[in-house]
């Protein structure tokens, strides 16, 4: 079960979909070494390196929401916590039992489940309120 970016993700946001791009090709990377046995240390650092570049992302997009005023921010964050909450027990999971066939397909499902749900309807409102606000911004001056 792989992310496969496809026009479907696209907001029209250049910054944001340029990171949901490399967040999938790491989120993927990250199923390739769960699937290929490279072991618990690959995993974790994989792991590190998502929670750090999606913490990146939840920040550059939050502050665009603030500076714009979106209407939909304060349940942007909380998905967004959720999502920070999904990676923290997958790392206890794979801490406490290691790196197993069940704990895998969890984090498959979950990861691909948030992001799928997550770009295809919070991101895209996101991307048609700030298109209607850069027209009117537009009209204005």
């Amino acid at each position: 079960m792989k992310l496969k970016w496809d026009n479907s993700f696209e907001i029209g946001h250049e910054n944001i979909d340029n990171q949901h791009k490399e967040l999938m090709d790491r989120i993927n990377y990250f199923f390739d070494s769960i699937d290929s046995g490279t072991g618990k240390e690959e995993v974790l650092r994989t792991l590190d390196f998502l929670e750090i570049y999606t913490n990146k992302h939840f920040y550059d997009e939050e502050e665009i929401q603030r500076n714009y005023n979106y209407p939909k921010y304060k349940e942007q964050c909380i998905q967004h916590q959720v999502f920070r909450n999904q990676l923290q027990d997958i790392r206890y999971m794979c801490d406490k039992y290691g790196v197993t066939g069940a704990i895998t397909n969890y984090m498959q499902q979950k990861i691909v489940d948030f992001w799928e749900y997550h770009i295809k309807n919070l991101d895209k409102d996101l991307g048609q309120y700030l298109k209607a606000k850069n027209k009117m911004e537009c009209i204005e001056i």
